[in-house]
């Protein structure tokens, strides 16, 4: 299981990524942010940190 939160601007360049994963959404309190929670079967670590060199390159992405 992956969870990312990023500013709402950034929501669909993140979901670009997974459009044929499952996923859940958040919105924060403010509507400013939105978590999204991954959950999605690696078959090896070199997946896992594939992800999150491609999730780390949007802008204010926090990785949890």
């Amino acid at each position: 299981m992956f969870k990312f939160i990023v500013p709402i601007s950034e929501k669909d360049k993140l979901l670009m990524l997974f459009e044929n994963d499952d996923y859940k959404l958040k919105e924060s309190s403010s509507k400013n942010f939105i978590s999204i929670t991954l959950s999605k079967m690696m078959k090896n670590a070199d997946e896992i940190i594939y992800i999150y060199e491609k999730t780390s390159k949007i802008k204010n992405i926090i990785l949890l």
